[in-house]
């Protein structure tokens, strides 16, 4: 759906590029006549995705919008929606490019989940709809790109699990991670790399959400720790496992073959394929059903004989 390492378009010219930020910061502090901060307000009947992403940390970023790194956060969001206005202009290969905001109501927490990713991807051939979201890194700043990379997956995480509330028989979601590396302050020669990964949403997710809330709610500055363990589950739910800091994988073979990159990104070399751990078979049926259900017929064949010996 989505090409590598691809220069963006011809630079912008300067100018447009500053009357871009101020029309963009002034409309970002307000919205609908709401102050910015104002938006995360848990009393609030909805919270956004990007009001939750506050609320958690790993190592290398504790939360926070970008917005104080010296302006590039800003620029950051310009290049976004230039970006946007690429993608929504063109598609081919039968896949159509769109926009949209996705929601979900978690019961636990009496609220709507709203968000809105950078762009959606509609296969117009399998009906398969595809999450993108962009981040942006400074190319000559020595910024490690996977701290945003990390980031990145755990906002489609949590759109993925939006996006299956939705579609209901909707299985493994594909999404694109995308990381722009462009140089600052003049910005010129804008390339990105891209990070395909197959997202199963699970309760995993949703327990994240809830978390995050509690923690927003409390405004105490808290943060949920996500480590290499919990991201995994973000991603793979009950197909992976974690032992002594090591990652065990698995998942379905064509899951594995796409997310091998993101994997060596994400995890480096603490990561494996270990089907004697994962506790499944075939696509996604449970070894554990199974053994249930063979111990049941054989506590009823049991019941039957002792019945039957006592008549």
């Amino acid at each position: 759906m989505l090409s590598d390492n691809r220069r963006l378009h011809d630079p912008v010219p300067d100018e447009v590029l500053y009357k871009a930020w101020v029309k963009y910061y002034d409309g970002r502090r307000y919205d609908d006549g709401l102050r910015y901060d104002d938006l995360c307000d848990t009393n609030r009947p909805s919270v956004a995705v990007f009001c939750l992403m506050r609320a958690m940390s790993f190592d290398g970023w504790y939360g926070g919008d970008g917005d104080e790194d010296g302006g590039y956060g800003l620029w950051s969001q310009i290049l976004d929606r230039q970006f946007k206005y690429d993608a929504l202009a063109g598609g081919n290969g039968g896949i159509m490019p769109f926009r949209g905001q996705l929601a979900a109501y978690i019961g636990g927490i009496g609220k709507f989940i709203v968000g809105e990713p950078d762009l959606m991807l509609y296969d117009m051939k399998s009906g398969d709809v595809g999450l993108v979201e962009v981040k942006h890194v400074p190319a000559l700043s020595g910024y490690d790109y996977r701290l945003l990379l990390r980031k990145a997956v755990i906002q489609l995480s949590i759109y993925a699990w939006l996006l299956r509330d939705l579609y209901v028989n909707v299985n493994w979601i594909t999404a694109y991670p995308v990381i722009f590396r462009t140089t600052w302050p003049r910005i010129r020669n804008t390339t990105y790399m891209i990070y395909p990964v197959k997202i199963l949403p699970t309760g995993h997710v949703k327990n994240l959400i809830i978390k995050a809330h509690h923690m927003l709610a409390r405004g105490r500055g808290g943060r949920v720790s996500i480590d290499d363990c919990r991201l995994a589950k973000l991603i793979y739910g009950d197909y992976a496992a974690c032992d002594g800091g090591l990652i065990n994988i698995c998942a379905p073979q064509y899951v594995l073959e796409v997310n091998r990159r993101i994997n060596n990104a994400l995890f480096g070399a603490r990561w494996r394929v270990d089907r004697s751990l994962c506790g499944r078979v075939g696509d996604g049926y449970p070894c554990l059903l199974i053994l249930t259900i063979l111990l049941t017929a054989v506590a009823i064949l049991i019941m039957r004989t002792v019945i039957g010996s006592l008549n």
